[in-house]
């Protein structure tokens, strides 16, 4: 499927078709508070914020029907 990356959904591009605009899943990339070494913490950005986000909403999926194969997750 595509990704598509964007930080203002109420004003959405006029370009994108409007199947674009409403993704099946979405998550944060951006000011994402983590945990880091020493009980500190701290707002990091990016792919590494967004990936357990997904990651737990396909383990989800999993769980509710564990015979999903990876095409199915991915047209999901």
């Amino acid at each position: 499927g595509n990704t598509i990356a964007a930080d203002n959904w109420d004003n959405p591009d006029p370009a994108w078709p409007d199947e674009w605009v409403k993704p099946d899943v979405s998550a944060p990339g951006d000011n994402v508070l983590s945990a880091m070494p020493d009980d500190e913490y701290d707002h990091l950005d990016g792919t590494s914020m967004a990936a357990p986000h997904v990651s737990g909403v396909i383990a989800l999926m999993l769980s509710a029907n564990d015979d999903l194969t990876q095409e199915e997750i991915e047209e999901t």
